[in-house]
């Protein structure tokens, strides 16, 4: 495993801890932290409550991190975000690097086929505007509190997606919501570039995650395992923007960036089946049409 060795940040908030990437994440750092012998802090937040309790307890029995456990849905306004944050904060003291992971799927729809654009509206709503409230919030916070004069500074981390670089038919929602973050945190990154804050975009491809498992396909898939040590790797590294893992993916989305539109289709409609649940989150099966 690389960079175990690595100066860890003292301390981490992860949103949508509860499952996935975040969940996996939390424990990779607390084995770093045991190789490092080092301290740890953990701020672990999420919609649910249960799932955080019991990473808590795998994490203790890993290593003896400082763990907190918030709920937290991102969709609840900046307020609420702004004071999960600052309740972190009095738990474990200045929080140096924001994991930005909190997300949702839905189901696989065609543009203006049906009724059910709510749905598309809430993975916006998810993943759009309550990553950016959490980076608004944990800037505004890194600021505050001089955390980017301490120590190792400060760092925002975005759990973007392959999808946010690629154009993908029925996952249109999901994938408007990771390319717009992807622009966010890049303007992020010029505006702090002086500041000492960090800012890395993370790419996922296929991890084996719950946001993908009912997907027909899932090419070049990686353990959920696997994909937290890469990203732990790349948050270590202060990596700017990469893809998990970067090969392949990296020559894909370079490829299909080329292929024309008739092709993208065929693609799609090949791996596809229609009303399959591609999320975790949100929307119900259809039947057949």
């Amino acid at each position: 495993m690389a960079h175990l060795t690595t100066t860890l940040y003292p301390s981490y908030l992860i949103t949508g801890a509860s499952s996935g990437i975040g969940y996996a994440l939390a424990l990779e750092l607390a084995k770093r932290a045991r190789a490092a012998d080092v301290p740890l802090a953990l701020a672990l937040t999420a919609r649910r409550e249960q799932p955080l309790e019991e990473l808590r307890v795998a994490i203790l029995n890993i290593h003896p991190c400082f763990v907190v456990v918030k709920k937290l849905d991102v969709t609840a306004g900046i307020d609420a975000i702004r004071t999960c944050i600052d309740e972190c904060h009095a738990a474990i003291g200045p929080i140096h690097c924001f994991v930005v992971n909190a997300g949702v799927a839905a189901l696989m729809r065609e543009i203006g086929r049906d009724d059910d654009f709510a749905v598309d509206a809430m993975v916006i709503q998810t993943n759009l505007l309550g990553a950016m409230g959490t980076v608004d919030a944990a800037v505004r916070y890194i600021k505050r509190n001089y955390v980017n004069k301490l120590g190792p500074g400060a760092h925002i981390v975005g759990i973007s997606s392959l999808a946010g670089s690629m154009l993908l038919p029925r996952f249109s929602s999901y994938s408007v919501s990771k390319a717009a973050l992807n622009t966010y945190l890049r303007i992020l990154a010029l505006e702090t570039r002086s500041d000492n804050i960090a800012v890395s975009i993370l790419k996922p491809g296929y991890i084996d995650t719950p946001i993908n498992q009912h997907m027909p396909t899932r090419p070049f898939m990686i353990t959920v395992a696997r994909g937290a040590e890469l990203i732990a790797s790349h948050i270590a590294d202060k990596t700017a923007e990469a893809y998990v893992p970067g090969w392949p993916w990296t020559l894909v989305a370079w490829i299909v960036a080329w292929l024309p539109g008739w092709v993208i289709l065929f693609l799609a409609s090949s791996a596809a089946v229609e009303g399959d649940n591609i999320g975790s989150a949100i929307g119900s099966k259809k039947k057949k049409q």
